[in-house]
């Protein structure tokens, strides 16, 4: 039986310029990033965000495959033990509205455990990454989200289970506050 392709994409509307938007996404696994979610597992590079550096966040292996500011594309391939064959990536582009989208996307095929770990666990939890990531962009560029993500029972247990790797301390989910006051 083969794997069924995953295909997973969320979307958001960030009111700012694509370039204030390409520089967040630069600078999330760094020690000033402002998107990665608190709570999560912690997203790790081998080098400084830039083309072949190796990356992880919990049990999720992957490599830098592309890094184009002027397209506003960057690609992560999966690499083992992933269990997972494809990438994810972001992209920033220009909304003709004075902003920007900023896009995340998953295509890949699950192998092995993973045939199981995504459906149950992995896609719950990186839905929430990715949600709070757009959410985390919107407050680092001045705007409250209309709708916040809010984390379901079902994440929260995986996590303080340890369900996606090792267990994260500080799960608490950060409160927005308008960037202007």
């Amino acid at each position: 039986m083969s794997a069924t392709k995953i295909r997973n994409v969320h979307q958001r509307r960030i009111a700012a310029e694509p370039e204030v938007v390409w520089d967040l996404l630069m600078a999330m696994p760094g020690p000033n990033g402002q998107l990665w979610p608190p709570g999560m597992p912690t997203m790790r590079f081998d080098s400084p965000l830039a083309l072949g550096a190796h990356g992880r966040h919990g049990p999720i292996h992957y490599k830098v495959t592309f890094l184009d500011p002027a397209s506003g594309n960057l690609v992560f391939e999966f690499r083992e033990p992933t269990g997972l064959v494809g990438r994810h990536s972001f992209h920033v582009r220009t909304d003709g509205k004075e902003g920007a989208v900023l896009r995340h996307e998953v295509v890949a095929n699950p192998e092995g455990w993973m045939r199981l770990k995504w459906p149950l666990i992995i896609r719950w939890v990186h839905d929430a990454v990715v949600e709070e990531i757009l959410d985390r962009a919107e407050v680092a560029t001045g705007t409250v989200p209309v709708r916040p993500y809010q984390r379901s029972l079902w994440v929260r247990a995986m996590l303080g289970a340890g369900a996606t790797g090792p267990r994260v301390a500080g799960a608490a989910r950060a409160h927005y506050t308008s960037a202007r006051g």
